[in-house]
């Protein structure tokens, strides 16, 4: 199984942030994320309402017999404008 987090950054709160969840049988599920910025810049509210939205699901799936294997971060800018994404991918292990 496989979670994916994006965490946009993009100035002024008109970024899109995501949580999917990716199921062993391929279907997925997506759930909102806060932005990082707001209109005033880096909105630390929204990254601590993320990391409890996201720790809140990994913790639901360990609960549930899931075993967290690996993580692999990643993030994205295309250059000189304050614009990107940070993207972490949660790999999941369950015992048959």
């Amino acid at each position: 199984m496989q979670i994916t987090t994006i965490e946009s950054i993009v100035g002024g709160g008109v970024g899109r942030s995501k949580i999917i969840i990716t199921s062993p049988d391929g279907s997925q599920d997506e759930m909102d994320l806060e932005n990082l910025f707001s209109l005033t810049g880096i909105n630390f509210k929204n990254i601590k309402s993320n990391e409890l939205k996201i720790t809140q699901t990994i913790k639901g799936y360990s609960d549930r017999g899931w075993k967290l294997e690996q993580v692999i971060p990643l993030s994205v800018s295309p250059g000189e404008h304050s614009t990107g994404i940070f993207m972490t991918r949660y790999l999941l292990s369950k015992g048959e």
